[in-house]
């Protein structure tokens, strides 16, 4: 029996890398006001008031990224014909991943005081790069 390959559509899979392309910049806007209104939600509130804050946020956070991680799927998928844009989607989809273990697993070595902020701030910003790279190496091939 020969087994044959199917396709995802060109303008199906064009859909699914832009939608993945979008969830991660808007991800990656979503940690950047995280940052930013974590420092002046520490001066602003209690400390029990901003845990609650912060947890809510944490929440939302790991919500677009579980929703990032589904369209990263799709968006790989969808541009399965194109090896490079598969491989930048699919480097934009670990560190998207790396961007939720990193302080788990960076968090012997981050000592300084706000290195966390910006090792987060840098991955989703590498994510969200790499993906937009993945969608220009799919509009260009051809």
């Amino acid at each position: 029996m020969e087994t044959q390959m199917y396709s995802v559509p060109r303008p199906v899979g064009s859909l699914l890398v832009a939608f993945y392309c979008w969830v991660v910049t808007a991800l990656f806007g979503a940690t950047l006001l995280d940052v930013v209104y974590a420092r002046a939600i520490r001066g602003a509130f209690d400390p029990a008031q901003a845990a609650t804050l912060f947890s809510r946020a944490a929440d939302f956070l790991l919500l677009l990224v579980a929703l990032g991680v589904l369209a990263a799927i799709g968006a790989i998928g969808g541009a399965w014909q194109s090896s490079l844009a598969r491989s930048l989607l699919l480097a934009s989809a670990l560190l998207l991943v790396g961007e939720v273990l990193a302080p788990i697993v960076l968090r012997p070595f981050v000592l300084a005081p706000g290195a966390g902020a910006w090792v987060r701030l840098l991955l989703g910003a590498s994510a969200s790069a790499l993906s937009l790279l993945g969608l220009s190496k799919l509009h260009l091939r051809s």
